[in-house]
């Protein structure tokens, strides 16, 4: 979900830059104006990772009826059935 919100932000800005291109080049201020979206898509991606790790909208967490996750975890990736439950 993530990937769609990203890209659904940078064509916004292509288009903007398709349509005010021409207006903020004629300003000269056309430099200025790249580095500051390039610090806005920083700032964003920042605000993102810090207020929802996440992701915008997390991912449900998978869970399969019938297999013990927790012998898998305590195993420690070796054979569930070798390894005795630890107390």
């Amino acid at each position: 979900m993530g990937v769609i919100v990203g890209v659904a932000i940078l064509r916004g800005l292509t288009t903007f830059n398709i349509m005010f291109g021409q207006a903020i080049a004629k300003t000269g201020q056309a430099n200025l104006f790249l580095t500051i979206e390039n610090m806005a898509l920083g700032a964003l991606l920042l605000l993102f990772m810090i207020k929802k790790p996440r992701g915008p909208i997390p991912e449900k967490q998978l869970y399969i009826p019938g297999i013990n996750y927790k012998s898998i975890v305590m195993s420690g990736g070796n054979d569930p059935e070798e390894v005795k439950e630890r107390p």
